[in-house]
């Protein structure tokens, strides 16, 4: 599967650093786009909890990063989607602000994807 250069060169910077704790990245597309390559993907680290997302289109300030970078945390989704809330209040509710889906640097997503 091919993805936007910028993100190509990212995900091989994680898949090194997952690989240098030992572990397996699995990396699949957020959607498929007949007309140009994806622009983003989900990173996951096999048999782990560590999930991420990297995108070149979130219509947000990137602090100079060419990549914006979200830690997903799986755990914390699942409760509250068991627990009724919607994915627009886990992202917007200040009760779960910057629990559920954290943006992170370049580098502190691979820390904490490639956390063993």
């Amino acid at each position: 599967m091919a993805f936007v250069k910028i993100i190509e060169n990212f995900i091989e910077e994680v898949r090194e650093a997952v690989e240098d704790s030992g572990d397996t990245l699995i990396v699949s597309e957020t959607f498929e786009d007949d007309v140009r390559e994806p622009l983003s993907c989900i990173l996951h680290v096999e048999g782990t909890d560590r999930f991420g997302v990297v995108s070149v289109n979130v219509e947000a300030e990137t602090d100079g990063e060419e990549v914006n970078c979200f830690i997903f945390n799986g755990r914390l989704y699942d409760y509250c989607r068991m627990e009724g809330f919607t994915r627009t209040q886990m992202i917007e509710d200040a009760t779960f602000e910057d629990k559920v889906i954290t943006r992170k640097t370049k580098q502190q997503f691979i820390d904490a994807i490639a956390s063993a």
